[in-house]
């Protein structure tokens, strides 16, 4: 596969510890998808790994990739993928430990990624899957005729 680039670090720190380099996609393993990364979100969850303040659940090592959310189209499958295929339009999230998205190619499980909807566009596509998933899981318990009280709105969930 060939070369391609990626926005990493090589260091904890502020916004200077990033560089943009070269990488070599992995293909995707059993029940992984690669996909061509056509945009990407940035959450808060991607600046405190890059500051070092997750370092005790994502390690020590370096380079390290940027980026959790995206949307794109699948370049290739591994063994077991069944929902997906290449060419599909998809929106995901990278593995928190690898992350990845910021990126011309990302590998993801095909878990964490779902077909893009139509009227979607990428950009748009790519702000939902952290917020997304957090904003249903703080309401999943929600029934018809109860209310929700959101305080603090400025965030991607609010």
């Amino acid at each position: 596969m060939r070369l391609v680039k990626r926005l990493q670090y090589d260091r904890y720190g502020g916004p200077e510890v990033m560089r943009l380099a070269e990488f070599e996609p992995p293909r995707p393993g059993p029940d992984e998808v690669l996909v061509r990364v056509r945009a990407a979100a940035s959450n808060a969850l991607d600046w405190k790994m890059r500051n070092g303040e997750m370092k005790l659940m994502t390690g020590r090592s370096f380079p390290r990739a940027m980026g959790h959310d995206f949307a794109g189209v699948v370049e290739a499958v591994g063994a077991g993928v069944t929902r997906l295929k290449a060419g599909d339009a998809v929106l995901g999230h990278a593995r928190f430990r690898q992350a990845g998205a910021f990126a011309e190619m990302v590998t993801a499980p095909e878990k964490a990624v779902v077909l893009k909807p139509v009227d979607l566009s990428y950009e748009q596509a790519a702000a939902l899957p952290t917020v997304g998933v957090t904003a249903y899981q703080a309401t999943a318990e929600i029934r018809p005729g109860q209310a929700v009280f959101v305080n603090g709105c400025l965030g991607g969930v609010g």
